[in-house]
């Protein structure tokens, strides 16, 4: 009997074994693979191509789920001493049960930092590596646990064997983000910024971009970004879309009409808006996420805490919310 999908977390973690690239990159590549150091600060770091990869302040809060309730403070957790879910799916599961999870969707942790190698193939053989360790994690509960394949972002044509879409949040600071030297000395700002206002200019690209009017069966969600930014964004785009003084670059299409035959919106569970916005860009085209196990991330309580600010919606509605949505993007059955 196939299990019923009512609760879905559209973006979770793992996190990544040390020795993953050690034991599942092509032979061809081992000397090149990344390695887990210590830095000259005595920080925990990744090291790819001689750069060292990872926040300065050490990649424990990759793992370090509670920080932002104050359950775990901040800096104290070294890498392996992360949520256990994250490296162990059987911990996982038990964590998911807790939350009445039906499923997750994956994505990486370290594996987030490959964006800033330089060398294309390297690049897709770290992917590769990782796919194949993410296929061992997920196996023992094909129904519940869904990995998001890694994708060389440096190759397009070395990414097709591997393609799916979404994007997500910059997740390094060997990565340009728009917008944070404005804010040098504040992390909570440059955080503000590096996840909405990059994700808002993604979008900018997809649908203003003719991306999507181009590729009509193409599916694209924007992820870990909080979502009310979208209305108002799409609110944006077709006022130029309707402006003859603006609108010779605008697609063929509608924003707001594109935006509803191919994207999907990811909101986080602390985000009041959502019912408001269900209503406006539609529920099925809402997802909902947990950010486990990184520091940022909601748990326990993440499901609750979208139920709770779903009030006003129907039962058809907020099934939409907390699992249709989902399962529409991902094609989930």
């Amino acid at each position: 009997m196939a299990l019923a999908y009512n609760t879905i977390d559209a973006d979770g973690h793992i996190l990544e074994p040390l020795d993953l690239w050690d034991n599942y990159i092509d032979p061809g590549f081992r000397e090149r693979r990344p390695r887990f150091v210590i830095d000259e600060n005595g920080k925990e770091r990744l090291s790819v191509e001689g750069k060292l990869l990872g926040n300065p302040r050490g990649i424990g809060s990759l793992g370090s789920v509670g920080v932002r309730q104050g359950d775990v403070k901040l800096d104290t957790l070294k890498y392996a001493e992360g949520k256990k879910g994250g490296f162990d799916p059987h911990a996982r599961i038990i964590d998911m049960d807790l939350d009445g999870i039906d499923a997750a969707f994956l994505y990486p942790s370290l594996g987030l930092f490959a964006g800033a190698v330089a060398d294309p193939e390297l690049a897709a053989a770290m992917c590769r590596a990782y796919n194949r360790w993410l296929t061992d994690y997920c196996k023992p509960y094909p129904e519940r646990l869904f990995g998001v394949a890694m994708l060389p972002m440096q190759s397009v044509d070395l990414a097709i064997d591997e393609f799916s879409i979404g994007f997500h949040e910059g997740a390094t600071t060997a990565m340009p983000t728009v917008g944070v030297d404005r804010f040098e000395g504040d992390r909570a700002a440059r955080h503000m910024i590096s996840h909405t206002m990059e994700m808002m200019l993604a979008a900018m690209a997809v649908i203003w971009g003719g991306v999507v009017d181009r590729h009509p069966r193409l599916r694209v969600a924007f992820l870990e970004s909080g979502g009310g930014w979208m209305a108002p964004w799409l609110d944006r785009m077709d006022r130029h879309f309707d402006d003859y003084g603006f609108n010779e670059t605008a697609p063929k299409m509608r924003p707001s009409e594109l935006f509803q035959r191919n994207c999907w919106i990811s909101f986080e569970p602390v985000e009041s808006s959502i019912a408001v916005l269900a209503d406006y860009i539609g529920p099925h085209k809402i997802m909902w996420a947990t950010d486990y196990p990184h520091q940022d991330g909601f748990f326990p309580g993440a499901p609750q805490m979208v139920r709770d600010r779903l009030g006003p919606l129907s039962a058809a509605a907020k099934h939409q919310v907390m699992a249709g949505g989902a399962m529409g993007f991902y094609a989930l059955q």
